[in-house]
């Protein structure tokens, strides 16, 4: 069957599950393309901001586009977390807006 990455993740690590296929996406960059082989994501803030570093966030109103999204809420919830802040507590407020370009239009 097919599965969002995340699911994937915790059905590979309760139940041994092996991957069959994965998409390796490909992106051109100034006239050349490159093979993408490595998931990721981002936190980012204003330029102008007074956030400087990932403590900085407590406090703070976040943004991500779903809970359950690997590049998109959960490997920066992990990045929090392996600096000592919770994801949901220490914000003072996270919003979840189901659209990546949502998350990016309201930080510019």
């Amino acid at each position: 069957f097919y599965v969002n990455p995340s699911a994937y993740s915790c059905i590979e690590s309760e139940f041994g599950a092996h991957s069959l296929v994965s998409q390796i996406s490909k992106r051109r960059v100034g006239g050349k393309e490159y093979d993408l082989t490595q998931f990721g994501g981002v936190i980012f803030a204003r330029a102008n901001s007074t956030i400087r570093g990932i403590g900085d966030i407590r406090g703070r109103v976040v943004a991500a586009a779903s809970i359950s999204g690997l590049g998109s809420g959960q490997m920066q919830f992990r990045k929090l977390m392996q600096n000592g802040l919770h994801y949901l507590n220490d914000p003072s407020q996270v919003v979840f807006t189901s659209n990546q370009g949502k998350v990016v239009n309201g930080v510019v």
